[in-house]
């Protein structure tokens, strides 16, 4: 007998067997039964999440001989025919292979003949994205009114590049990612079924490498079976999936939490003698330190991070001695170096390490708010320099999160001080700025160089503000040897 993998053999027959996606199983049998039923459909979603399969058994239970049912028999001659693939009625187009306008032609023909044996005539096209534009607009018609006999049911992994006239004319279903816990529980189902000896942490760790595909790891699950056999020990599964990273990364998060920076050079270098490949063990150290603050922030509750049972203990176990705020700004350290990591031919060298970016871990200074009030901090951030001749470096003040935008005016008054400075300056309240002073230009057209008083009197109202490094702006002229100076305007 020919051996079928295991995607194959444990293909779902019928809507109950379906994981994950009950959302789309309750719609189709409430349409079936209230008799309902669209004339397209449109299946998109990530793959090997039972796209395909579910439009296999829409196809059977509107061509069982005891239906349209809910549930098909699985036993008559449309049913058996339908599940081998052989069905005269019910065809399967690649979308990848037959994406011209010359075969939605031939589509558009054959779909005025009535089943020869069925009830309906189904047309089942995956990958529909790859049509082309023109195959797509050649479609449209018979899509918004096809006989009454035929229905299309259409499945991609890439919805965004479906036209928009194709999703207005058909019904819309989003497949979601399995969870971990019932692709372990499947695939526990299969070793019961053909007594297959494994331990529940091996199928966790197949099923997390899976990511939330069910399709992707019952293949990895036949590989590790062809490898180990009937008897699969925890080490055989370590072996197939490359699961050695684990064991640097819990060690290397605990050095960096430590702010141990010696240890966390020499667990690269471990990693990186034992083979393993740089890239994708910064990404492994990037979702780990994202699963650290989840598990900090949840406090191991919910089913924010899903997780072998063994690992969730030790990630438990590492985030209860830190606050929320350090990790938070570990994996924004992580997630600033990740393009760095990815285009770097040494990537080695570009781990960044917690503890050798000490600087980086201090945050911005700040100081106390003034004329607000109150005693909050206030972050001063300044923005880069503008390159318009005769403007003052603007300073961006952010005060419980927003951003305001304070030298605007101060900018913009230099344009035309001699014209504009009086009714500006007059409108400063406390020596600042009116938020939505905005002066206009000249109405020459021509950006005028400000006067040496109008320019003093503009920089004395910046002592509110400061450098980046703490120190003030000056308040005289002479301080500067120039204030349009381009390196001036940097704070050098």
């Amino acid at each position: 007998m020919e051996y079928r993998v295991l995607a194959r053999k444990c293909r779902p027959q019928v809507f109950e067997d379906v994981l994950g996606q009950d959302h789309v199983v309750r719609t189709l049998q409430n349409a079936i039964t209230q008799q309902r039923i669209a004339h397209a459909f449109l299946f998109s979603g990530p793959r090997g999440v039972g796209k395909t399969s579910v439009a296999r058994i829409l196809a059977k239970a509107l061509n069982c001989e005891s239906g349209p049912a809910p549930v098909p028999c699985n036993r008559c001659v449309h049913c058996v025919e339908i599940t081998n693939g052989n069905a005269i009625d019910v065809r399967e187009i690649d979308g990848a292979s037959n994406r011209g306008i010359d075969e939605i032609r031939e589509l558009r023909e054959n779909v005025k003949f009535v089943p020869a044996s069925c009830r309906y005539k189904i047309y089942i096209i995956d990958e529909v994205h790859m049509l082309t534009r023109e195959a797509f607009n050649a479609l449209l018609k018979t899509l918004e009114e096809p006989p009454a006999h035929v229905i299309f049911i259409f499945a991609t992994t890439e919805t965004q590049k479906v036209p928009a006239t194709i999703l207005s004319r058909c019904q819309c279903f989003d497949f979601r990612r399995i969870a971990l816990k019932q692709i372990t529980q499947n695939l526990k189902n299969i070793a019961v079924s053909d007594g297959i000896r494994v331990s529940d942490g091996a199928l966790s760790w197949i099923a997390e490498a899976g990511d939330g595909s069910l399709r992707d790891a019952q293949s990895i699950f036949d590989q590790v079976i062809s490898y180990a056999g009937d008897e699969i020990a925890d080490s055989a599964v370590e072996e197939i999936l490359g699961r050695s990273d684990r064991r640097f990364l819990f060690s290397l998060s605990e050095a960096v939490l430590a702010r141990d920076a010696g240890r966390c050079l020499k667990i690269i270098d471990e990693a990186y003698y034992a083979g393993l490949d740089m890239r994708y063990f910064f990404q492994t150290l990037l979702g780990h330190f994202r699963n650290l603050l989840f598990t900090g922030i949840a406090g191991g509750k919910g089913d924010l991070v899903e997780l072998p049972a063994e690992e969730a203990d030790k990630l438990k176990e590492q985030a209860d001695g830190q606050s929320t705020d350090t990790l938070q700004r570990y994996l924004e350290i992580l997630m600033s170096e990740e393009e760095n990591v990815r285009r770097s031919r040494r990537r080695r060298s570009r781990l960044p390490i917690g503890p050798v970016r000490e600087r980086e871990m201090a945050g911005p200074r700040t100081r106390a708010g003034r004329g607000t009030g109150n005693s909050s901090s206030v972050t001063i951030r300044p923005c880069p320099p503008k390159s318009i001749r005769g403007s003052v470096w603007p300073v961006k003040r952010v005060v419980s999160g927003s951003v305001l935008r304070r030298a605007t005016s101060f900018s913009m008054t230099l344009w035309d001080g001699r014209r504009r400075l009086p009714s500006t300056a007059a409108s400063f309240s406390g020596g600042r700025p009116p938020w939505n002073s905005r002066p206009s230009l000249p109405r020459t057209g021509e950006r005028r160089r400000p006067s040496t008083e109008t320019a003093t009197a503009v920089l004395k109202r910046t002592t509110a503000f400061r450098r980046s490094d703490g120190r003030p702006f000056p308040t005289r002229l002479s301080e500067r040897s120039s204030i349009f100076s381009p390196a001036r305007r940097c704070g050098m």
